[in-house]
């Protein structure tokens, strides 16, 4: 039985592994890279993978506020979990994937805030019977 298991678990590590290999080709195998531009009237986030995440150019007049949420969880070994969202003025959301936009949502946010957008950070605590979330 333990045998049984022991090759279940090796194929789902080899799988995973053929997947995480072929998107790290993927972006290896592009000859452009990620950028972000911030002028007075537009923010534009290029991919070069358009498969990882889409390229987009928003007016910012259109950008109600952008947002980070973090949850941490108490007494866990787990990573904060972080979220980054762009709220546009007609209740849309856009959601930013850390991992897969090639550069740091929060220094993009960051920038955005100097010229004026609201950027909203919250965190969450998690665990032991602890919920709560602070806002600035």
């Amino acid at each position: 039985m333990a045998l049984i298991g022991l090759i279940f678990g090796s194929i789902i590590a080899l799988l995973l592994a053929v997947v995480v290999t072929r998107e790290i080709l993927t972006v290896l195998s592009s000859d452009e890279s990620w950028w972000v531009s911030v002028s007075d009237n537009q923010l534009i986030w290029h991919s070069p993978v358009e498969k990882q995440m889409s390229s987009f150019s928003i007016d910012l007049i259109e950008i109600q506020s952008v947002q980070r949420h973090k949850t941490r969880f108490r007494n866990s070994k787990r990573n904060p979990k972080i979220e980054h969202f762009i709220n546009l003025g007609s209740g849309k959301k856009i959601k930013i994937d850390g991992q897969k936009s090639g550069i740091n949502p929060s220094k993009v946010f960051d920038e955005l805030e100097k010229r004026g957008l609201r950027f909203d950070k919250t965190d969450e605590w998690k665990g032991s019977g602890v919920k709560f979330a602070t806002s600035s």
